[in-house]
């Protein structure tokens, strides 16, 4: 329970914040348990507490990071509610949500690192495979009207290859990555599925080292 130390504790005793503000830690505290719920359904647990620090900026892998989770810590950083729309870039996928809606599902990406990376797995995950969880997950916890408005952001594929899910993708167009990964889990009969194979390692997006 380290990861709680000098936060405070969630209705959920395995979450706790650490923001300098009561109603902050309130709304986040609640937008938490919510997303340990919905993630539950598609099979991730908890097994160790998480603790969520809300910091005036993250520095992240870029300047426009409003969401950390650090592997190995139990810690997720977040910007406050109110930095998001200062910090979204305009062109994000992200962008044409509402801010509060927009928010939660960022709670949902986050703890989703965290429970997957709390999970047991028999190999080594790459950045695709993390990044697949986090977005499907993020997406799925949508209310279907806001899911509808980031769906109208580019032309949906009609099929998605499991090869075009990688790292390459992922580094140059993360927010193609992440409309292309909900396409791909949405086109699958069974999406949940797809993300257990990935959390236990069985199943990946690592593309084939075709170097000697």
């Amino acid at each position: 329970m380290g990861a709680l130390a000098d936060a405070t504790a969630c209705g959920d005793p395995m979450l706790a914040v650490d923001a300098p503000d009561a109603a902050i830690v309130e709304r986040v505290c609640t937008a938490a348990m919510t997303a340990k719920a919905q993630l539950a359904t598609c099979g991730l647990t908890q097994s160790r507490a998480v603790r969520i620090e809300i910091v005036p900026g993250i520095d992240g892998p870029s300047d426009t990071c409003v969401g950390f989770y650090q592997c190995g810590t139990d810690t997720i950083a977040l910007v406050p509610p109110s930095a998001v729309p200062e910090v979204m870039p305009g062109d994000s996928v992200f962008a044409t949500l509402d801010p509060q809606v927009y928010y939660d599902s960022l709670v949902v990406h986050e703890l989703a690192h965290a429970l997957m990376d709390q999970a047991e797995c028999a190999h080594p995950r790459c950045d695709s495979d993390k990044e697949y969880v986090a977005y499907a997950m993020q997406f799925l916890s949508l209310p279907e009207s806001a899911r509808d408005t980031l769906l109208s952001w580019r032309e949906r594929p009609q099929e998605v290859p499991q090869e075009r899910l990688n790292d390459i993708l992922l580094w140059m167009k993360p927010d193609i990555f992440a409309f292309t990964a909900w396409a791909h889990f949405d086109g699958l009969d069974d999406g949940c599925a797809f993300v257990q194979g990935i959390v236990r390692g069985e199943t990946t997006l690592q593309l084939p080292d075709f170097l000697p």
